[in-house]
């Protein structure tokens, strides 16, 4: 027999080590993951635009002077009109205070009653200002909503409610400096009145003063009037509110991007994860550099072989494999095991004899299994004796299933199973098996189990282990291995049952 060395063991590859092939490899397993995580997270981003109501934004451009008005600044000379200015920052911070909102909601709503606080807070959070470019004076509105119209009509009325605040602080101080030069002006006329009726030799020079001071007032009392009638109507607003087309949020297009990446992404992190997770094998390269043994075949398992008949091409190279391992073996008996229980080795076995009855070896099946054997129900032979009456009667025959292929079936089930396969009545059926037949296939209970398979693989010249990808462990066939080489059992080589894709 080959003998499995630990210095097979220690070329396996390193489990911490990775290549770009396998990289590829396990994300093409993780497939299903990747696609499904990223399908979902579309699924979800779809279902969030179709909930969430699109948020359009309507925006206006306005002129802020930095004096309100320029035919005031002309009578910087009259100590009776307020100096007005008012800069951008002002202005933005103006706009943006919570008082004129709340005054601004008031008015809108007829004054009537006070709005609730949280219709001023909603307009607020849905207002910005900021100014286009530094010291242009240039003030942009933006008001956002999900209905656009609305949006149009509000920041409308916002814009005319502020110029009309604006322009009313203006007229409110132009009207106090008229107050003021009105009552000048009286007190000038009726001085000239008294000049007039004096009768001094300074009467002239005293009129002419008078009625100068009397114009030059008047002359104010125009200018201002003048200004009053241009600030009522002061409103210099560069371009109407304005809508987009299309919402501002959500961004479609963005969200379906952002949503399939960031599926994708964690698609792969999940994958990756499970990865790093998982105990179970998922391919022959897999195995045979996590366990050090050799792989003969990738065989198909029982469901993809019925799908895809033409995938029997791995049965026929582990015909090939097996058929060579016996030529230079030291009998023609082969074992076949699992670590743990799978449902293909029944099939694996069964298939492996088939192929070599085609081959034209003359086969023996032997289900071993004294525990709960299987094998004759795929068969049909549930009638006929197990093994374990075959060897308390000494009964040397086996039941022809197919050409080539005959079967000695376990369904019996002694008290004694261990006792009865190492007993020399069991010893002399392999012997009879061995001189009769080309090769004698042997099927064994689970080797974590039970002892059954150290027993019967130690009368073997062949010992086969099967791998089922995403069923067997690492630490299963390790402790498989261990519990086989202390009964002097020593795996030849495996068998790799794929997943079905």
């Amino acid at each position: 027999m080959t003998q499995y060395s630990e210095h097979n063991a220690v070329q396996a590859m390193d489990d911490d080590m990775i290549s770009l092939s396998e990289i590829a490899a396990i994300l093409f397993r993780g497939r299903r993951w990747v696609i499904g995580i990223t399908l979902a997270s579309l699924v979800l981003a779809l279902c969030y635009l179709f909930a969430v109501k699109p948020v359009y934004q309507a925006s206006a451009l306005i002129k802020i002077e930095h004096s309100q008005s320029s035919l005031i600044l002309n009578l910087r000379d009259t100590e009776h009109v307020e100096d007005l200015s008012i800069s951008s920052s002002i202005a933005i911070e103006q706009m943006r205070s919570p008082g004129f909102i709340h005054s601004f909601i008031a008015a809108k709503q007829s004054q009537s009653d006070t709005p609730a606080p949280n219709v001023a807070q909603d307009v607020q959070g849905r207002l910005q200002v900021a100014e286009k470019g530094r010291g242009t004076g240039i003030l942009e509105i933006t008001l956002s909503g999900s209905n656009p119209q609305e949006n149009i009509k509000l920041l409308n009325t916002l814009i005319d409610y502020y110029f009309e605040q604006r322009n009313q602080t203006l007229v409110s101080s132009i009207e106090k400096s008229l107050a003021l030069l009105k009552i000048r002006l009286f007190t000038t006329q009726q001085e000239i009145a008294q000049a007039q009726e004096q009768d001094v030799p300074v009467k002239s020079a005293r009129l002419n003063e008078l009625k100068l001071a009397q114009n030059a007032v008047q002359n104010n009392i125009d200018i201002l009037e003048n200004a009053k009638a241009i600030a009522l109507n002061d409103r210099h607003v560069l371009s109407d509110p304005v809508s987009s087309d299309d919402p501002v949020s959500p961004k479609y297009t963005l969200v379906i991007v952002l949503a399939v990446m960031l599926g994708g992404m964690l698609g792969i992190v999940v994958v990756f994860v499970r990865e790093m997770m998982r105990k179970v094998l998922c391919t022959s390269e897999e195995a045979e550099n996590k366990t050090g043994l050799t792989v003969f075949a990738e065989v198909a398992s029982a469901e993809e072989l019925k799908t895809t008949p033409g995938c029997r091409e791995g049965f026929k190279v582990l015909r090939t494999n097996l058929l060579y391992q016996l030529e230079n073996a030291a009998n023609n008996r082969a074992m076949v095991c699992s670590p743990s229980p799978v449902i293909e080795q029944d099939h694996v076995i069964i298939q492996l004899a088939s192929e070599l009855a085609e081959a034209g070896k003359k086969v023996l099946l032997l289900d071993a299994d004294l525990r709960q054997g299987r094998m004759f129900k795929h068969f049909d032979t549930a009638g006929e004796h197990g093994l374990a009456e075959k060897m308390i009667n000494n009964d040397h025959s086996a039941i022809t299933v197919s050409e080539n292929l005959d079967l000695i079936s376990g369904n019996s089930y002694p008290d004694n199973p261990s006792e009865q396969l190492m007993s020399t009545r069991f010893q002399k059926l392999l012997d009879w098996g061995s001189s009769h037949y080309d090769v004698v296939l042997i099927s064994v209970p689970p080797i974590l189990n039970v002892t059954d398979g150290a027993v019967v693989g130690s009368l073997c010249a062949t010992d086969l282990m099967i791998i089922q990808a995403g069923q067997t462990s690492v630490k299963d066939i390790e402790a498989a291995n261990r519990r086989l080489q202390q009964a002097g059992v020593v795996i030849d080589g495996a068998i790799f049952v794929k997943e079905q894709d």
